[in-house]
């Protein structure tokens, strides 16, 4: 189930970033990591690890400070995101 989940979920961000313009369609890829990270700046929040590569390099996350529209409520820890825009 949480499998058939995850697919839905997937489509329909892709969908949320799909380009509508008549100009040539840039496809860019975000990797979101399973868990947030805690960290300290002007106070104590979390952050996505997150990656712009074609595939995942587990040493290459850096942190996101800003929340990611359309995607902020469907985040659930414990998965990987692919969302291309």
């Amino acid at each position: 189930m949480k499998n058939c989940t995850y697919l839905i979920l997937s489509l329909l961000i892709s969908l949320c970033f799909s380009c509508t313009s008549d100009d040539a369609q840039i496809t860019e890829l975000l990797w979101v990591d399973s868990e947030r990270v805690n960290f300290t700046g002007v106070g104590e929040q979390t952050c996505y690890n997150i990656q712009e590569n074609r595939s995942i390099n587990e040493d290459e996350w850096l942190l996101f400070y800003d929340g990611i529209e359309g995607f902020d409520d469907l985040y659930e820890a414990g998965y990987i995101y692919k969302i291309s825009h």
